[in-house]
């Protein structure tokens, strides 16, 4: 595993050395040789700034093939092979190829800032990924005039569908009513403008947005306090909305000094009104900032007035100023926006209403009744910076900051179950959250379910010396000794995956399988609301993952499914998985469901209902969503995907022990919240062929590889 290690590390100094292609649009056509991991969207993506530009490859690549049989011929854009030579045309070349952008959709946000920049990146991406011209402005500060007449020019200039942010929603409607009769979809995001006739708002629900806040300075002033406010805007909707939602989260021992500071979308005013309640107020308990610099200038204050500590400070957003003041310790609690996806999530929609019509657009989308895209936001504190930090990288969102310092002698492994794209993107997971920790972190799995392998391994990391061992255990009785033998030498351990809670372990990491059963088991019974018979496949009688999954699964289903049995337990062989399926199926014709409750026994019932001609006859949920799975949801032979998040129990496995060896074990745990049924629950994604843009995205964000598009 080392010597890999030093080969991983030598191939990436090449690649930082070696210009064998260029990272920006290529000027002129250029050979490429397909690599480990490689598929053709994200050559694309990568070298032509559009995933859906891989045709343009594929068409370039066999005129060169017709010429010299050194280039491949490439039949199936899906089926690439490592080694082989292809031709990646100019820019120039590929936009020729797959014709000029037919959709142009426009993003009005509303100062120059660092969170509209995350916006703007957002948007970019989208452009990129759909192929749309996505088009982006700002004024230089908050200027409604501005946005309204940027606005009337992308009217004038006939753009299919227009997002804006609008500083004052009023003002606004009037311009909005004009684009929507000129039959241009518009949609609000950031700020929404409710009695406008827009059609959707993208972004936050600010007043539950707010309530996080409050609840988090009330965690912060258990015996009550002193609150003053920060805002830019008294008319704005977002912070109007933001302030209610304060005021309910924070509770009835807090009161907020009347009236509350209006700095009128200036920072320079922020800070010398945070100033004068500072002065006017020596008591003050805490402080909440509205808008992105209203902390900020609450932070400020407190350090030219010696008062850090003294006053705590909640605020929204979380550019590079909010973190630094939150590593200085004078900023206490982040609700962070998800800008990124406001931007991503507009273009995506109005794409979409382009496509395929606006109320079409708006169902497949799964725009909700109350016409709320809610983005969502991010809690970040010291404690969770790690975990925030690993987010943007994922996104390419750039912060100059760090989540703390590199570990560079600690060592960590992780133990998976079997060879499988599952454990594929686990092991991401664990280089990824190694690169950024600055710490060595290796990944086993043996070619198959192994347990004896398992044992063998682990007990060579200890003998190593190795700083601590996350394990998926096949058998978690029989691995119960070799944890306590890691923990005896002083090695903490946890594991992933698959728990083994008997054992002396510290923490599991992974999908909370019971209560994923029953999302799974839910989903079965909105698909068959009469009721009926469905069958179970597994791997494994033993695991507590498997078994955890089953026992949710019923609980979910209700009262009119039935199980047969026994359940089908392949052992974890797929080809009997797949003969088990075949006979279920024979031996029971109105057989109405089947769930597969393993990586690979969602397929063996798809492939089990195609070689019988039962296609759409039975209804199919399973863990996990491979590109196998995602092939035959798209094919409407599975239904309903519950994905584990496998990424992340990889990349927090790693979290967590570097956490431990940092700061020790109890305050590591502490730090990172480990919570005291000793549960870090990585969750699931339900995955259905209407939601799988959504889905596609969020892999795309993580450089998870996937052969598919939605």
């Amino acid at each position: 595993m080392k010597k890999l290690f030093s080969l991983i590390m030598i191939v990436a100094l090449l690649a930082v050395f070696v210009p064998v292609v260029s990272a920006a649009p290529p000027a002129q056509g250029q050979e490429y040789i397909i690599a480990k991991g490689d598929w053709l969207s994200k050559i694309a993506e990568k070298y032509l700034g559009n995933v859906m530009a891989y045709p343009a490859i594929v068409d370039a690549t066999n005129k060169k093939h017709a010429e010299d049989s050194t280039f491949v011929e490439i039949t199936n854009p899906d089926l690439i092979e490592p080694g082989w030579k292809i031709w990646v045309p100019s820019a120039e070349e590929a936009a020729a190829f797959m014709g000029a952008p037919t959709i142009k959709v426009a993003v009005i946000g509303k100062s120059v800032h660092p969170y509209w920049a995350n916006v703007e990146k957002g948007v970019q991406d989208a452009g990129a990924k759909l192929g749309v011209q996505a088009d982006f402005f700002v004024p230089t500060k908050e200027d409604i005039t501005a946005q309204i007449s940027t606005m009337e020019g992308y009217i004038a200039q006939g753009y299919d569908g227009i997002a804006v942010a609008p500083s004052d929603p009023k003002a606004m409607e009037a311009t909005i009513k004009a684009a929507m009769d000129a039959g241009i979809p518009v949609i609000t995001l950031d700020t929404d403008a409710p009695e406008s006739v827009r059609l959707a708002y993208v972004g936050t629900s600010n007043k539950s947005a707010g309530v996080v806040a409050g609840q988090e300075m009330a965690k912060l002033l258990p015996d009550g306090g002193t609150v003053a406010f920060g805002t830019g805007s008294l008319t704005a909707l977002n912070s109007l909305e933001r302030m209610e939602g304060f005021r309910e989260g924070m509770g009835d021992k807090i009161t907020v000094i009347e009236p509350v500071n209006n700095d009128k979308e200036d920072s320079a005013t922020a800070l010398e009104l945070a100033n004068a309640t500072l002065v006017a107020n020596p008591d003050l308990a805490g402080a909440f900032g509205v808008y992105a610099y209203n902390g900020p200038a609450w932070a400020k204050a407190l350090k030219e007035q010696g008062k850090v500590g003294e006053v705590k400070i909640v605020c929204f957003d979380a550019t590079d100023e909010h973190i630094e003041f939150l590593q200085e310790e004078v900023i206490d609690v982040l609700v962070a926006q998800r800008e990124y996806f406001q931007g991503y999530k507009s273009v995506e929609l109005l794409t979409l209403m382009a496509q395929k019509g606006i109320e079409a657009g708006m169902a497949e989308y799964g725009v909700p009744d109350d016409k709320i895209v809610d983005t969502g936001v991010d809690v970040v504190t010291l404690a969770g910076l790690a975990e925030y930090d690993a987010t943007l990288t994922s996104l390419g969102i750039p912060h100059t900051w760090t989540a703390g310092p590199a570990a560079a002698a600690i060592k960590v492994a992780v133990i998976g179950k079997s060879v499988h794209p599952y454990w594929a993107n686990v092991e991401k997971g664990v280089q990824d959250a190694g690169a950024k920790l600055g710490v060595q972190a290796d990944f086993f799995v043996p070619t198959k379910e192994d347990i004896t392998a398992q044992i063998s391994t682990m007990e060579g990391y200890i003998a190593q010396g190795y700083d601590g061992i996350a394990v998926a255990p096949s058998d978690p009785k029989a691995m119960e000794a070799t944890i306590k033998a890691a923990m005896d030498a002083g090695i903490p351990v946890i594991t992933l995956d698959t728990d083994a809670p008997e054992s002396v372990r510290l923490a599991y990491v992974g999908t909370s399988n019971k209560s994923a059963g029953v999302v799974a088991g839910q989903e079965m019974a909105k698909l068959l609301p009469d009721g009926g018979t469905v069958a179970f496949g597994t791997g494994s009688l033993t695991a507590l993952n498997s078994l955890e999954r089953m026992e949710g699964f019923r609980e979910g289903m209700g009262d009119k499914i039935t199980v047969i049995e026994p359940v089908n337990n392949d052992k974890e062989d797929s080809a009997t998985a797949l003969e088990l399926a075949n006979a279920t199926l024979v031996a029971n014709p109105d057989l109405a469901g089947a769930f597969g409750v393993y990586a690979y026994n969602g397929p063996a019932w798809a492939k089990a209902l195609k070689e019988q001609g039962k296609v759409g006859e039975v209804k199919i949920v399973c863990f996990d969503a491979t590109d196998e799975h995602i092939e035959f949801l798209q094919e409407e032979v599975i239904d309903v995907l519950v994905a584990q998040r496998e990424y992340f129990q990889g990349y927090k496995s790693v979290e967590l022990l570097t956490l431990m060896v940092q700061k020790g074990i109890e305050a590591g745990m502490a730090e990172y919240g480990v919570p005291d049924d000793k549960i870090v629950d990585t969750g699931v994604d339900v995955v259905t062929l209407a939601g799988l843009a959504e889905y596609d995205a969020t892999l795309t964000s993580l450089g998870i590889p996937h052969t598919w598009t939605p």
